[in-house]
């Protein structure tokens, strides 16, 4: 399990049509743990801390390339 697994879901649901209707199916309930077992189903091996880690990080980096701060959010 691992941070790099969980940044691999991640991308992977940006580029995966069945990976995102999966998720949509969980709606409302979608948390951590659900997405963990789709991640699970998928082939990737992460804990719901590594995913929340991977999430910020994910965000950090897209602020970073897209120059968003708090600064300029409405």
């Amino acid at each position: 399990m691992s941070v790099q697994a969980a940044l691999q879901f991640i991308q992977a649901v940006s580029q995966d049509e069945s990976l995102r209707n999966q998720i949509r199916m969980l709606i409302p309930e979608v948390n951590l743990e659900n997405l963990v077992s789709v991640g699970i189903e998928a082939g990737f091996e992460y804990t719901p801390e590594e995913l929340s880690i991977a999430y910020r990080y994910d965000w950090t980096m897209r602020s970073l390339r897209y120059g968003i701060t708090t600064s300029n959010i409405p």
